[in-house]
């Protein structure tokens, strides 16, 4: 009978602990972003910072860049480690997305880096 007793009680415990930790991860991944339409109305660019973290703690953070359509037709994408020193999005009034007047490419200015991506 002692057994069955302990083994409900760490079975117990056992159940708490993982609700907890299920009720403590917001759901991921979350992430901030800027986007910006083109000049001509043709394209949208959009940057996120993405991080998520799964049930044991691993923690994983990493960048998307798109050029997509008003439709969300995915005309470029690419995904990356994020940037040091970057602060864009909800954390910021700094603009990363600037496009060309003629709506010929777009560039993420970041401190030391420069991503372009052009939709032809």
């Amino acid at each position: 009978m002692k057994i069955l007793v302990a083994i409900l009680i760490i079975c117990f415990v056992a159940l708490c602990g993982i609700g907890y930790r299920y009720f403590q991860i917001p759901v991921y991944p979350i992430g901030s972003w800027e986007e910006s339409k083109s000049p001509d109305g043709h394209y949208i660019a959009c940057v996120t910072d993405y991080f998520d973290e799964n049930f044991w703690g691993h923690k994983t953070r990493w960048y998307e860049f798109e050029l997509k359509e008003p439709n969300d037709r995915q005309i470029r994408f690419w995904r990356t480690d994020p940037i040091p020193s970057a602060s864009f999005g909800s954390r910021s009034n700094t603009k990363v997305v600037h496009w060309e007047s003629d709506s010929s490419e777009v560039r993420f200015t970041f401190p030391g880096v420069e991503v372009i991506m052009k939709p032809q």
